[in-house]
């Protein structure tokens, strides 16, 4: 679940000790009034005896201050204990909640296949950066009209389970070495996020048959409360402790609305830092920080730069896209 440090309650403000000087004064005006009083109203016999005079002149006053003090301070001290364990606990919290959401994975290696696929990944890594257009018109799937839409150059007039098949064995290839490397006790989660004109059975069919051929260690699959980077959220909450790895598989290939859109595919290979120390990552993915609107943009990069932490001049890069359905997504690259 996304940490949100904002929503804990605030610190409870101690009370004030009792004022010394206050106290001190009603108890000498109380003396006064206790020895005015006895002295009015004592007969001659209590007035003839000094100790029993200035023990009842005295000795109640300070009896009933004493006891009022001793409320009052014993009702100082209950609320002082309670602030301070609020506080106390709400510093824990704090700190909890700060290391849960500083939890970071390495990236141990990773596939991408576009439209912009170059020779090797800092030519694509440069094209995207360069924002290069990739829009060329192609018959959508009815054969009717045309559209301009971003493809993958993979079996472009086969059917999708032909072009998913060869997609994800690309995928497989680049991913291999790094499953092999890996410590015979780790194990190996494979997120599917396949958005493909494609039936769950069918994908999860493709996924088996490429991965057997492709002979890669056995596996199983993760399922995530909720698709997308809340399932990175779920792993780094629930799985951070376990030795295993998450790969994710995601393709977004031939949409039903497919005007202006761009397939793409992406393999990525997720380890826990205080599990795997046996490969080298390539970079590190911390928590990701949802934005629902424009409102929340500014604390949440402030918070996402919390979280790693490091300076706003740090930044060399943001990439942003939007989904068909009007979903905005920011990635900040230090």
């Amino acid at each position: 679940m996304p940490v949100r440090l904002n929503t804990i309650p605030d610190a409870e403000s101690y009370p004030a000790p009792p004022a010394r000087i206050k106290w001190l004064s009603a108890l000498l005006l109380m003396l006064f009034v206790g020895v005015a009083i006895t002295s009015l109203f004592a007969s001659d016999e209590l007035a003839k005896n000094g100790p029993h005079f200035w023990g009842l002149a005295c000795g109640v006053p300070a009896f009933i201050w004493s006891l009022v003090a001793s409320v009052r301070w014993l009702f100082f001290i209950t609320q002082y204990i309670r602030a301070d364990a609020w506080n106390k606990r709400r510093e824990e919290v704090i700190l909890q909640e700060t290391r849960r959401g500083r939890r970071a994975l390495q990236i141990l290696s990773f596939s991408v296949q576009t439209a912009l696929n170059g020779d090797s990944v800092a030519e694509t890594t440069t094209a995207f950066l360069a924002r290069q257009q990739v829009l060329n018109t192609y018959a959508d799937l009815r054969g009717e009209d045309t559209v301009r839409r971003s493809v993958i150059p993979v079996l472009t007039n086969k059917p999708v389970t032909g072009r998913l098949s060869e997609i994800i064995s690309r995928l497989f290839i680049d991913i291999r070495p790094q499953l092999f490397l890996l410590p015979p006790d780790f194990h190996i989660n494979v997120l599917l996020e396949i958005d493909a004109p494609l039936s769950g059975a069918s994908v999860r069919t493709i996924w088996q048959d490429e991965w057997q051929k492709a002979g890669l260690p056995e596996a199983r699959l993760f399922s995530a409360p909720e698709p997308g980077l809340a399932a990175v959220d779920d792993w780094l909450d629930n799985f951070i402790q376990e030795k295993a790895v998450l790969l994710v598989i995601s393709v977004y290939l031939e949409p039903k609305t497919p005007e202006r859109t761009a397939e793409s595919s992406t393999a990525l290979l997720l380890a826990n830092r205080l599990t795997q120390t046996a490969l080298t990552p390539l970079a590190l993915l911390h928590r990701p920080e949802r934005i629902t609107d424009t409102e929340m943009m500014a604390s949440g990069i402030a918070q996402a730069l919390d979280w790693m932490p490091v300076q706003p001049d740090a930044i060399s890069g943001i990439w942003d896209c939007r989904t068909g359905q009007g979903t905005a997504y920011r990635v900040v690259i230090p």
